[in-house]
């Protein structure tokens, strides 16, 4: 049987995740808390991997697919992100 790959990344702190209540399962600060999941896809005969990236971008706002224009304009705070001044040119 061939193993199939599954890729398991948090989902970043953004203002649609916030709007639509989406949670993360896999806490970028603490990837261990997930070894249940992994374990069990793992049993089941999958191959997992965890791709985390570098937790300071959430924090930068420079996380993937993120635009900064949507955080000026929001005038609300997003925990976990955007924590950096931003300074315009």
């Amino acid at each position: 049987m061939d193993k199939f790959l599954i890729k398991i990344t948090p989902l970043n702190p953004t203002y649609r995740a916030e709007e639509n209540s989406l949670l993360t399962y896999v806490d970028p600060h603490s990837p261990l808390k997930s070894d249940d999941l992994l374990d069990n896809l793992r049993s089941a005969g999958y191959e997992v991997i965890v791709s985390i990236g570098e937790v300071e971008e959430n924090l930068i706002g420079s996380n993937c697919g993120q635009f900064i224009r949507r955080h000026l304009e929001s005038g609300e705070p997003i925990q976990n992100g955007y924590t950096y001044d931003v300074q315009l040119s």
